[in-house]
């Protein structure tokens, strides 16, 4: 139950905010997705590639498995990187670029897979695709408060930021 709340309120927090962040990084990002706003969900799935706000989990193994030729037995502690899967060049050409037509972004491992999949993965993009739809309705000229360095949280599993001030005339 824990995680269904903390889960759902945080982790949706943090993904606005690195896609703001990354809106910002990248102009021509925002002018394309102002100009076609039908973009906007696959935006938000090439921010959860790009900028995933849960780096990854925890998982013990069912069963003994060999991945890429080393063995791991069964019962063993791994640490999921979904950030790291996330900028596979095999799976996403070009990783470190932020492109919000990449035609595979909802191909991400934001949300997991499998029996651990994140149950609120749907309201979670819904959530940004509306937040983002509004924003970019509502505010132009948006912009990092002059002299701002952004800075991340500290911590392993969460991708986060500890505040963006924004400056913003109105639409």
């Amino acid at each position: 139950m824990n995680q269904l709340i903390t889960g759902g309120y945080t982790t949706t927090a943090d993904a606005i905010g690195n896609g703001m962040l990354l809106l910002l990084e990248n102009p021509d990002q925002m002018a394309l997705l102002r100009r076609e706003p039908a973009l906007v969900q696959n935006f938000v799935h090439e921010v959860m590639r790009h900028s995933t706000s849960v780096q990854g989990l925890f998982r013990r193994t069912t069963r003994d498995v060999t991945l890429n030729g080393v063995d791991i037995p069964q019962d063993s502690i791994l640490h999921i990187r979904y950030g790291a899967a996330n900028r596979d060049p095999e799976t996403f050409p070009q990783p470190e670029a932020f492109d919000i037509t990449r035609e595979n972004a909802s191909k991400n491992l934001a949300f997991s897979r499998g029996p651990h999949f994140c149950v609120g993965q749907p309201l979670a993009i819904q959530e940004m695709v509306v937040g983002f739809q509004k924003v970019l309705e509502r505010m132009d000229d948006i912009a990092l408060v002059p002299g701002f360095v952004p800075q991340r949280a500290p911590g392993f599993f969460l991708y986060s930021l500890t505040s963006l001030p924004l400056t913003f005339t109105r639409a």
